[in-house]
């Protein structure tokens, strides 16, 4: 191979990964999950044009016309969008009624590992916005029914409000939830009115 030879399969080489970026971005920017964080950076009320943005963006995610349309009609019925102010709180109820609708259909398998002697600890992980905080709550509520004490302690303290979130859903759900404030002993904790170091 002479010298020209190789200059000219450098620069297709070049030319081929550049494509191959360009494509890569493009499909990120126009993906479903960009284009939901950009509807909810552009919104600032909960009106038609959003539900029908919504119904368009998962109809093209392939979540299915009949279930998108069960989706949105069960969205626009939730009462917690009534006088809605932080789009944030919409993230989460979309999460929340996803979860209900994949549990309905029984997508997802709730089956949990319950030690039957001892404890028994489960660790919630993935991105922000993916539902964890939801999911724990009804994890946790599930196994109060089940007759088991339950308490939830808040590892998440890189997101703003995390701590809060978990602790609204341990009021709702009637759990104590574990964290660390400011100023106290990180080794100590407080479950059932005993004190454990």
């Amino acid at each position: 191979m002479g010298l020209f030879d190789w200059f000219r399969k450098n620069k297709q080489k070049k030319e081929e990964s550049k494509k191959y970026k360009e494509g890569l971005e493009k499909t990120r920017k126009q993906g479903s999950l960009s284009r939901l964080t950009r509807l909810f950076n552009e919104k600032d009320k909960v009106d038609d044009d959003l539900f029908d943005q919504l119904e368009e963006i998962f109809v093209m995610a392939d979540m299915g016309v009949e279930t998108t349309v069960k989706f949105i009609d069960s969205l626009r019925d939730d009462e917690r969008l009534d006088d809605l102010e932080d789009m944030k709180l919409l993230q989460e109820i979309i999460v929340d009624k996803m979860f209900d609708l994949y549990l309905k259909g029984e997508i997802v398998n709730s089956n949990l590992n319950v030690n039957k002697e001892g404890l028994s600890v489960y660790l919630f992980v993935g991105v922000n916005g993916s539902g964890k905080t939801t999911s724990i709550a009804k994890v946790a509520n599930k196994l109060k029914k089940d007759g088991k004490k339950v308490c939830m302690a808040a590892g998440d303290t890189f997101r703003a409000g995390a701590i809060e979130q978990l602790k609204i859903w341990g009021d709702r759900v009637g759990c104590p939830v574990i964290t660390k404030e400011e100023g106290s002993d990180p080794s100590a904790v407080i479950f059932d009115g005993i004190k454990s170091k």
